[in-house]
This record gives structure tokens, sequence and C-alpha cells, in this order.
């Protein structure tokens, strides 16, 4: 088996958390391999290269490119950093994978797609609640067209943001994405956003009509306790035949299935562990990986988890929710750029 050369752009606190850490990484030497990281900041670098045994660190990332020969980019960056890095490495001829939220906007996020399209390349996106092994194990089991009702909560501590982008796009991305991702296309939007009181929008709620016939609802504050670093993010889906009841955890990842709580098959109820141990066995030391399925779609072994053409999808709803909107998302006009986000 070819191994597959990645290299990651971003060296601080985030990127060390989820990426440097990914478990791809860790546990499957023998399908990946990190070939070099860069960034601005020398401290970082080397920091990085002592902990995670980086072979070669860079600067430049057009230098990184050219000596190291990647098969592919990580990009963890802001999200004002995030469209012009990656057009530039999909025109460097690399295969792209990039932190969430996919640029500022939907319209950067639509520039990115545009580069890959040109430049023959592929791009995925980290929207890492997809590759939770509860969320996979839903996945296989859930029809959309059977599902009655999904429902998420997120909220977090209120912290500063100075990205030109909203908070819900910026943050809370991550259980909405679950509503397209389980349960399909949505078809209508009715949505309020707040700012009570606040230069920055930081209440949501709504409720989604999905394409295929089940209805969705959320709620989304960032006005936890200050000091709470981390958040709570639950998240039930009822179907014919198959519910699901889960906490997330206040940290990502929640337990090794990537949360807590029940599965309800037919007249049988178990805690996830147990359902997921007895439908699809214990899961794999990498099960989650990003980054194990980002080279694995490069090398064409499988389709990818996350591909950028699905998540810009997650980016129009996000927007529309931000955006207070009520109406057919199809009709959504996108409000949000750098010169006026609110």
């Amino acid at each position: 088996m070819a191994k597959t050369r990645l290299a990651i752009i971003g060296a601080g606190g985030h990127a060390k958390a989820g990426h440097y850490r990914d478990p791809g990484l860790r546990h499957c030497p023998e399908e990946i391999e990190l070939c070099a990281a860069c960034d601005l900041d020398r401290d970082k670098l080397a920091a990085v290269a002592d902990e995670f045994g980086v072979p070669a660190v860079y600067t430049d990332f057009r230098e990184m490119i050219a000596e190291a020969k990647p098969d592919g980019i990580v990009i963890v960056l802001p999200p004002t950093l995030v469209a012009e890095m990656a057009r530039a490495c999909l025109e460097l001829g690399q295969h792209v994978i990039v932190e969430k939220p996919p640029g500022c906007n939907l319209t950067e996020a639509q520039s990115i797609l545009d580069t890959a399209v040109a430049c023959e390349r592929k791009v995925a996106v980290s929207v890492d609640r997809r590759f939770f092994p509860v969320t996979q194990l839903l996945k296989r089991k859930l029809v959309p067209s059977k599902i009655n009702h999904l429902n998420m909560s997120y909220n977090k501590a209120f912290f500063s943001w100075g990205a030109p982008t909203n908070l819900f796009t910026a943050d809370a991305i991550h259980l909405i994405d679950l509503f397209l991702y389980l349960g399909g296309p949505v078809d209508e939007v009715h949505a309020y956003a707040s700012r009570r009181g606040e230069g920055l929008l930081r209440s949501f709620s709504g409720v989604l009509k999905l394409a295929a016939g089940g209805v969705g609802t959320f709620n989304c504050h960032n006005s936890m306790p200050p000091g709470r670093h981390g958040r709570r993010q639950l998240f039930d889906v009822t179907s014919d035949g198959l519910s699901a009841y889960l906490d997330l955890g206040p940290t990502m990842g929640g337990s090794a299935y990537g949360g807590n709580g029940t599965i309800i098959d037919g007249t049988d109820e178990l805690p996830v562990e147990e359902y997921f141990a007895e439908i699809a066995g214990e899961p794999h030391p990498a099960a989650g990986s990003e980054m194990l399925d980002f080279a694995r779609w490069i090398r064409g072994e499988k389709a990818p988890i996350a591909p950028l053409e699905e998540v810009i999808e997650t980016v129009r709803l996000t927007e529309a929710v931000a955006a207070g909107y009520c109406g057919k998302l199809s009709e959504f006009e996108p409000v949000f750029d750098r010169t006026n986000a609110p």
C-alpha cells in the first residue's frame, strides 16, 4: 500500500488538539505520514516538531510544498485566512482539507470549490462530528425518508470573535451539519437570531423542514457562564424503527464513540457503547480520523465523508439561520461578507 504524505499549515492550539493528534496519524503509520508543518511562528513550529516528531518545518508554505512534496495539505487557520490559503495550495497541485468553516462565508467557500474543480483537485472539510463512530453508525442505519424529527442544542460560553463571520457559521456549524448529513437536504428554514444587546449575534433558534419530510429544531447560544471552556451539545433523532438520544459531550468527542446516550432499535434500548459494540464491533483505533479518510479519498479507495461539495450546503444553511431567514433555502440570498458581517 502506498503511504500518503500530508503536511499541516498551522501550529496553534486548535491544530495541536485536533489535527496533530489525529488518530490516523497515531495508529496507521502504514497508510499516512505527517511529512511537514508550516507556521509563521517559529516557536510554535519548534513545539509541534518536538511533541509530534514532525520531520521538517517551514515558515513558507510554497517552500514546504516544493521541498517536502506532500500528497495533500491540512489547513488549520482562522476563517479569514482559509480561502486564500486553500486556493493557493490547490493551484500548486495539492489536495486540501480545511478546518471549519471553509472560509468566512458562502462566497469564499464557493471560491475554494471553483478553484478545486478548475485544478482537478479534492477538498474536504473538518466537520468532525460526521466522523464520530456513533454518527457513522446512525448514517448506516437511518433512512432519511423515515426520519420524523431531528433536534440539537449547542451551548457555549461567549468568546471574543474577531473574524468577519457570524458565530453560528463559525461554531455551531458542527451540529447543524448533522441535520444535513443524517437527514438529507433542507427545504425550508424558519429561524430567529438575536444579539441580546451585544455587537455580535449570539442566540439562534429555529425550525427546519427536511426535503424528505421530517422536521428539525435547534437552539444555540453563546452565553454559558464565563470561564466555561467546554460546551453542551445535545443531539437526538427520532425515526420509524430507530431513534437516538445523544450527549456529544462538554468537550469534543464525548467518549470513544463520539457521544454518550442511548439508541433505540425496535424494542431494544441500549447505551451507545453497547449498541455500537453489538452492531459494528469495537471501533478501530483510528475511528474518527479525518486525515485517514482524506488520505484514502486521495488514493481513490473510498468516497469522502465530508467533501466541500456537501459541506458548502451546510454553510448556506448556517448563514440563513444567522440572517433570521424564513423561507425556501434554495431562495436564500447570503447577506454576510467581509464588510457587513455582524
